[in-house]
């Protein structure tokens, strides 16, 4: 945490996407680290590259290593890395 914001940092001491989120959540099996901003959530992949964006109303859930379940206008669905 810096400045009342949160960032993940990698094994090897250097931030991976910066330190901008005003939550972040434990990485998964999968190597998927959950963020929050404002009322948003998304993922970083373990290089700190936004996976998911910044789009859903609550944190996404894994199904796997590709697809994710999410929240969006009050519509539950499916999406996948690829979009």
């Amino acid at each position: 945490m810096k400045d009342g914001k949160y960032g993940f940092v990698g094994e090897n001491g250097a931030t991976l996407g910066g330190i901008v989120y005003d939550d972040i959540f434990d990485f998964d099996e999968n190597k998927f680290g959950f963020v929050k901003n404002g009322e948003k959530y998304g993922m970083i992949d373990k290089t700190g590259k936004l996976g998911l964006p910044m789009d859903y109303d609550r944190q996404p859930v894994p199904l796997n290593s590709e697809f994710f379940k999410v929240l969006k206008n009050s519509f539950y669905g499916v999406t996948s890395l690829s979009g």
